[in-house]
């Protein structure tokens, strides 16, 4: 099960509408998505320097496209957090796509579980890599009460947030927390992950 394939579960499950991906790239992942309304965010040709998805119909930052809606009126069922990997913008991206989210909605963030120190490095030192994504979850074990968080353990690991209520993270302080030696051996717990197959019987 890929990041794709549980967007489009939760699309069925609750008959979603529309969908918002910031960060499309080529479109690997919203090509696939089954939704009837798809907006997609991208400011321009990446690393990778191939041309952006014609899925892409807001070219611009995702600041400047929430910048771009306010006071629209436009809300999303399901938001996919794909963009820049790094923390600070990772923080707004959440906080942007929870104030355009409707009732009963989802938010779900790519690569929260990088696999080494180097993939999480900033700036990014390799091909393969994740960035810091991981910190703006930790944040929000700390600091958010009213989101439901819990991370799947697959492509590179996909958290899902959802507005609810959750018991903060407070076995140590935030800044200890956002250390990389205390993630690693206390990642479980601290951003709460979860197998493919818990996340099927959890939601289903």
């Amino acid at each position: 099960m890929n990041r794709t394939d549980i967007i489009n579960f939760y699309i069925s499950k609750y008959n979603f509408q529309k969908y918002l991906e910031l960060g499309v790239a080529e479109g690997l992942t919203i090509d696939q998505v089954k939704a009837n309304h798809k907006d997609g965010v991208d400011p321009g040709p990446g690393e990778s320097g191939n041309p952006l998805s014609e899925a892409v119909n807001y070219i611009m930052t995702s600041d400047d496209f929430f910048e771009k809606i306010k006071n629209q009126n436009i809300t999303y069922d399901f938001v996919f957090i794909d963009g820049l990997h790094y923390s600070d913008q990772v923080d707004r991206d959440i906080f942007n796509s929870l104030n355009v989210l409707n009732e009963g909605g989802v938010i779900m963030i790519h690569d929260s579980l990088p696999p080494t120190y180097e993939d999480q490095l900033i700036p990014r030192t390799q091909i393969s890599w994740c960035g810091d994504v991981w910190k703006s979850i930790v944040k929000l074990r700390f600091n958010n009460p009213n989101l439901e968080i819990f991370t799947i353990d697959t492509d590179y690991g996909c958290t899902i947030l959802k507005k609810g209520s959750q018991k903060l993270y407070d076995k140590v302080p935030l800044k200890a927390a956002l250390n990389w030696n205390y993630f690693v051996p206390n990642k479980k717990e601290l951003i709460n992950i979860i197998s493919v197959e818990e996340f099927i019987k959890k939601e289903s």
